[in-house]
């Protein structure tokens, strides 16, 4: 690996320390969801590689209008915010990500991402969901937040999930209507019907575990702006709750749809600009109020597009991808393995060269600070991302 890559990353003081609302674990994850099937190979680009423009007559970007990160590969202009993160040493790009025998259905795949399993139906909870489930995280207020309004499966556990709300404050506004305010002051009555005795008692906790992560909320209204998307306002959200030291540990955020059947470059343009404005102002955010040291990002897609374009000036579902991470605390920065070997394609696809499911087992371990194997059930190397190391139990 080139010297120029491996960067170190540059800390800055913030002018505000986030508000501690309780004890916390230190070190607290973003994952963001690039749903539909990022383009990586336009994302980024083997400029020099004449197979990629053979496939690509018309979708095959060329130099100029681009960001070059080395000799081979190039950073989609639209993404200056990553290589502002690249050139901070703060990012960290994996290429070829996947696993065996892969699917091509969006459902399948991301039930995938979602268990951490290839056997799909060998889980009905997702990996974060059993992450909650450990025993450090009984009794603690809503450790893992999704910003939607369904909750996805990589969130859910066998006895308790996390939770999925658009907006976190006017979700609180709608437990704190007059309706609900009988149950939430007097407690939670005891009733015969077990399922509506379980909806008053997750309104109860809802309504006291929100509670002070709203009012700090409120009090930090952060003068940073983001884009007017969906994605914009869910990384807003992610940012308000974690300057006001909300004790969630785990963020969980979707962007796109990423899946460019047809008339991509367009489409394409937007959601990465949209993607690399947004994650960069997150970090400039938490970095201004001195929030970020602790914070890393995970960035996925469920799978790449296949190598050749299609008759509609789009691309069709493929596998293997690339994954970002983004932290002050990374191993290496940079483009941490080979780009994809274009000569050596399974039907005309991406073969993975890293299982996924190995960097969920570095997050958990180096990062979490939990033993993968009680989560993943999986004895596969575990490549080392981070340079420190989580002080949870």
């Amino acid at each position: 690996m080139s010297d120029h890559l491996e960067h170190m990353p540059k800390q800055r003081a913030g002018t505000l320390r986030a508000k501690m609302l309780e004890p916390t674990h230190p070190h607290k994850l973003i994952v963001i969801q690039l749903s539909g099937g990022n383009d990586g190979l336009n994302t980024i680009i083997p400029f020099r590689n004449d197979i990629y423009y053979q496939n690509r007559p018309v979708l095959g970007i060329r130099k100029k209008g681009n960001y070059r990160l080395n000799d081979e590969a190039l950073f989609n202009g639209m993404l200056k915010g990553f290589k502002k993160l690249y050139d901070d040493g703060l990012l960290t790009i994996i290429n070829n990500v996947g696993y065996p025998n892969p699917t091509r259905s969006h459902f399948s795949a991301m039930d995938i991402w979602h268990t951490a399993s290839l056997k799909v139906d060998k889980y009905s909870t997702g990996w974060l969901g059993r992450f909650l489930e450990l025993p450090q995280n009984k009794g603690r207020s809503i450790p893992v937040i999704e910003l939607s309004d369904t909750l996805n499966l990589a969130m859910k556990g066998k006895h308790r999930n996390g939770v999925a709300v658009n907006n976190h404050i006017e979700f609180f506004k709608t437990l704190d209507s007059t309706l609900l305010q009988r149950t939430i002051s007097t407690g939670v009555p005891s009733i015969d019907n077990k399922d509506l005795s379980l909806i008053y008692q997750t309104l109860h906790e809802s309504y006291f575990s929100f509670k002070p992560i709203v009012e700090n909320s409120l009090s930090t209204q952060l003068t940073d702006t983001f884009d007017n998307s969906e994605f914009g306002r869910d990384c807003y959200s992610i940012c308000n709750m974690i300057v006001s030291g909300a004790p969630t540990q785990v963020y969980y955020a979707s962007h796109g749809s990423f899946d460019t059947h047809a008339n991509q470059e367009g489409t394409h343009k937007q959601l990465l600009k949209s993607l690399g404005d947004n994650v960069h102002k997150i970090v400039k955010t938490l970095r201004k109020y001195d929030a970020f040291s602790n914070v890393s990002i995970l960035i996925f897609s469920e799978f790449g597009r296949r190598v050749k374009e299609n008759g509609s000036k789009g691309t069709d579902h493929g596998t293997a991808n690339n994954l970002y991470l983004i932290s002050e605390h990374l191993q290496t920065a940079g483009m941490l393995n080979e780009m994809p070997d274009l000569t050596n394609l399974e039907d005309g696809d991406i073969p993975f060269s890293v299982d996924f499911r190995t960097i969920y087992a570095a997050i958990l371990d180096q990062w979490l600070g939990v033993d993968h194997k009680y989560i993943l059930d999986i004895n596969l190397p575990v490549p080392n991302l981070f340079n420190v190391r989580s002080t949870i139990a």
